[in-house]
C-alpha cells in the first residue's frame, strides 16, 4: 500500500462516477471567492455543479429570505482537439492523476485522452485561488498532441445559466473583448448588485481570436492555435471577479476595477503569482499546523480540514461571516449559522486572531436585527437570527423547504424555537473577550450584547411550580421539536444569564438592580432536567419517556427521514439526530461532574443516529474528556473521513463546515 503524504489528497485514476463528489472535494477558495473543482472542459455523463461564489454577493431569494448567488463560470474552457470536443466521458482516459497540494492549494490534473477518432493527447491542467490578490484566480493548460497535428480552438466561457436554488438571480448587462481575451458584465435583479469576470489568456504562440459572443446568460469568446505533433503548447490563463460589494469596491467604476485586476496580476506574471501563492500558504501554516507523530494518514485528513478553514475566511471585513458550506455549494444558501460560532471560532480564535474578531465583530454589528427579531416575537432583549446574512440583520431561515427525497414541503420552525443560538452568540464573544485581548469590536459593545441575549432568557421563560421553565423549542436534536426545558438550551441560557451577572459595567449599561435581581432568580431556579430514575439529564420533559429506535431496521449514514420516517414519526422515537446533552459537554467542558457526564454518554450515545455532521466531532471531544480512547478514535476518524472518505451521503452538496 502507498504511504500517505501528509501534505498531497490525490485520485490516481479516473471514474466517471466520482466527479461529481469530486467538485466538492477540490474546491478552490481564498475567502472571497470560491470555486468548485469542476473540470474546466466539462464531462458527459458525470453529473456537475458549476458554481463559484463570492463572499457577500446575495440576492432576495422567494425560497430563503437572501441567497448567496451562484455568478458565472469562472473556469468553464470548452476545447477542441482537432476538430473533435474534448472529454473524458467519450473516448478513453490513461495516466489520470489529480491532486490538490494543501501546501499552497495548487491543483492538477493530467491525463492522456484517446479521442473517439483515434487522436491521443496528453492534457494537463494547473490551476489555484490565489490568496494574495483575492480576485484572481489562474490557470496554466498544457496539450502535447502524440499522433497528430492541427487546430486547438478553447471556448472561454461565462456561463450563468446555472442557478442558485433553481432561481436565477442575475440579468447580463454588459460584455466585450480586451486582447486575448473577454470580460461579462452581471446584476443582480433585487439586491442591484453588479458584477465582473473578466480574463485573459498568455501564450508564446499566436492566438487567433473570434468575438465576444453573447446567448442569453451565457458570454464568450473562442481562442486558436496550432499545435504539432510532439510539442506541448503551454497557456495560462488569469480570470478575475468583483463585486460592488467588494470592501476594496471605492469610487472606480466596476469594469475598470476589474480590468485593473487583471492588468496587475498580468504584469507581475505566472511566476510571481506563484511565489506570491507559496509565501501566502507558509505563513497560514506557520500559524495553523497540527502534526500527528508517526500517523501521516490522520495527519493528512486533520490538514484537510484546517486548509478548508483557512480557504474559507480571511480577516479583513466585518461585514461577513462563513456558512455552513463555505464557498463550495449553495446549500443552506450561504446563511451563517450557530455552526461558526460554536465550532468554527474556536479554531480562528487560537491561529487567526483578526478573522475570530470580525467573526463575533459581525455578530456586535448586528445586534439591531436581533433586538428586531425579539420585539416581533414579543420578548425582550436579542434573538439572533437562526440563519443570518450579510444582507441585513434579519431572520434568513426559510419556513417551509422541498426536501429531494420528501413527497411534501416540510414547515421548518427552527428561525422561531431554535434558541441556543443566542448561547452560541454569548459562548463566542466570551471566550474571544477571555482570549484575544485585541481592541476591536469594544469591550462594552461585546458586555452589551451579553446583557441583550440575557434579557431575551429571562423573558423568554415562565415560572411553573417554583422552577423557571422555557417551553416551545428545539434543541441541537433537531428530530424533536416543540419540546419543553431541552437540557442544552435551559443549560446555556443559565451559563449565558450568570455571565451576563458577571460583568463589571451593568448599571451603565441599563441593568437595574430589580432586573439583576431577578436574572439571579432565574439562575438559581431554572429546570436543569436532572432525573433521579437514570442519574443522567433529561435531554427535555418527554424524551426518556419515548419508545426506542430499532436502528438494525435502518441504514447508517443516510438520514432516517430519507428512509421512510417522517418527522412527526422520528419526533416520538428516542432517536437522537445529533449530540444534544453531550454537545452541553462539549461546550462547557469543565462544568459538570464526570460521574454524570458518563452516565449521560452511557444513555445518549446508542441512542444517536448522527444524521448531522455536528454529531462526531462533539462525541469525538466528549469521549477524550472522558478518557473514553476507543470511543475517541471511532468519532474521531469519522469526523478526519466526513468529506474525504465516505461518511457523508451529502458531500456533493458542498464540504461540511462545522465538522472541519
Amino acid at each position: 500500500m502507498k504511504k500517505q503524504n501528509p501534505w498531497m489528497y490525490a485520485v490516481p485514476s479516473f471514474a466517471l462516477a466520482d466527479q461529481h463528489n469530486l467538485e466538492t472535494v477540490f474546491t478552490q477558495a481564498n475567502g472571497y471567492l470560491g470555486i468548485r473543482g469542476y473540470a474546466e472542459e466539462e464531462i458527459t455523463g458525470a453529473g456537475s455543479d458549476p458554481m463559484q461564489f463570492v463572499a457577500g454577493y446575495f440576492d432576495r431569494s422567494p425560497v430563503t429570505r437572501n441567497t448567496m448567488v451562484n455568478v458565472p463560470t469562472l473556469r468553464r474552457i470548452r476545447i477542441q482537439l482537432a476538430g473533435e470536443k474534448l472529454d473524458l466521458g467519450a473516448g478513453s482516459v490513461t495516466n489520470y492523476l489529480r491532486t490538490l497540494d494543501l501546501r499552497n492549494a495548487v491543483c492538477t490534473r493530467s491525463f492522456t485522452w484517446t479521442s473517439p477518432g483515434g487522436r491521443t493527447t496528453k492534457v494537463s491542467f494547473v490551476s489555484y485561488v490565489s490568496y494574495a490578490r483575492w480576485h484572481v484566480h489562474l490557470t496554466e493548460i498544457s496539450i502535447q498532441p502524440l499522433n497528430w497535428s492541427g487546430r486547438v480552438v478553447l471556448e472561454d466561457v461565462f456561463d450563468g445559466t446555472g442557478q442558485t436554488l433553481h432561481q436565477t438571480h442575475f440579468k447580463v448587462t454588459g460584455h466585450g473583448e480586451i486582447p486575448n481575451g473577454h470580460y461579462g458584465e452581471i446584476r443582480t435583479l433585487t439586491s442591484r448588485l453588479n458584477a465582473v469576470l473578466a480574463c485573459a489568456y498568455e501564450s508564446a504562440q499566436p492566438l487567433s481570436q473570434a468575438a465576444s459572443v453573447r446567448d442569453g446568460l451565457v458570454v464568450s469568446r473562442s481562442l486558436s492555435l496550432e499545435v504539432q505533433r510532439g510539442k506541448v503548447a503551454r497557456l495560462r490563463r488569469y480570470a478575475v471577479v468583483a463585486t460592488d460589494f467588494d470592501r476594496d469596491a471605492g469610487k472606480a467604476e466596476i469594469r475598470t476595477r476589474t480590468l485593473g485586476y487583471l492588468k496587475q496580476a498580468m504584469r507581475v506574471g505566472w511566476t510571481g503569482l506563484r511565489r506570491e501563492q507559496d509565501d501566502a500558504w507558509k505563513k497560514l501554516w506557520a500559524m495553523a499546523d497540527v502534526t500527528i507523530a508517526g500517523d501521516p494518514d490522520r495527519e493528512f485528513k486533520l490538514r484537510f480540514s484546517i486548509f478548508q478553514m483557512l480557504q474559507a475566511y480571511r480577516p479583513g471585513d466585518p461585514r461577513l461571516s462563513i456558512g455552513a458550506k463555505f464557498l463550495s455549494g449553495e446549500h443552506y444558501s450561504g446563511h451563517y449559522f450557530w455552526d461558526t460560532d460554536n465550532f468554527l471560532t474556536p479554531f480562528f480564535l487560537f491561529t487567526m486572531p483578526a478573522a475570530a474578531q470580525n467573526l463575533v465583530e459581525y455578530r456586535v454589528r448586528n445586534l439591531k436585527g436581533a433586538l428586531i427579531k425579539a420585539k416581533s416575537k414579543k420578548f425582550k432583549g436579542a434573538f439572533y437570527p437562526w440563519e443570518a446574512c450579510p444582507m441585513d440583520g434579519q431572520e434568513n431561515c426559510p419556513e417551509w423547504w422541498k426536501d429531494k427525497a420528501a413527497k411534501e414541503p416540510i414547515y421548518i420552525p427552527c428561525g422561531n424555537i431554535e434558541l441556543h443560538i443566542n448561547a452560541a452568540v454569548a459562548l463566542a464573544s466570551s471566550n474571544y473577550l477571555m482570549v484575544a485581548g485585541r481592541a476591536k469590536p469594544a469591550r462594552a459593545d461585546i458586555h452589551r450584547m451579553l446583557v441583550e441575549i440575557a434579557r431575551f432568557w429571562a423573558s423568554r421563560g415562565e415560572w411553573v411550580n417554583g422552577r423557571y421553565s422555557i417551553k416551545n423549542v428545539i434543541g441541537p436534536d433537531e428530530y424533536h421539536e416543540y419540546v419543553d426545558d431541552n437540557a442544552y438550551t435551559n443549560h446555556t441560557a443559565r451559563w449565558s444569564l450568570q455571565k451576563a451577572l458577571s460583568l463589571p459595567d451593568l448599571r451603565t449599561l441599563g441593568v437595574t438592580a430589580k432586573e439583576a435581581s431577578a436574572w439571579q432568580k432565574i439562575v438559581e431556579g431554572i429546570e436543569l432536567g436532572h432525573d433521579k430514575a437514570h442519574g443522567i439529564l433529561a435531554q427535555d420533559r418527554t424524551f426518556l419517556s419515548l419508545p426506542e429506535l430499532d436502528r438494525s431496521k435502518f441504514k447508517p449514514v443516510i438520514p432516517l427521514f430519507r428512509q421512510g420516517l417522517s418527522m412527526e414519526q422520528i419526533g416520538h422515537l428516542q432517536a437522537i439526530k445529533q449530540a444534544d446533552v453531550l454537545a452541553l459537554f462539549h461546550q462547557l467542558p469543565f462544568t459538570y461532574d464526570y460521574a454524570l457526564m458518563h452516565r449521560c454518554w452511557d444513555y445518549y450515545e446508542p441512542r444517536t443516529v448522527h444524521d448531522s455532521n455536528l454529531s462526531a466531532g462533539s462525541h469525538a471531544v466528549v469521549a477524550a474528556l472522558l478518557g473514553r480512547k476507543d470511543d475517541f478514535q471511532k468519532y474521531y476518524d469519522k469526523v478526519l473521513n466526513l468529506d474525504i472518505g465516505g461518511e457523508s451521503y451529502n458531500v456533493v452538496d458542498g464540504l461540511h463546515a462545522a465538522n472541519a
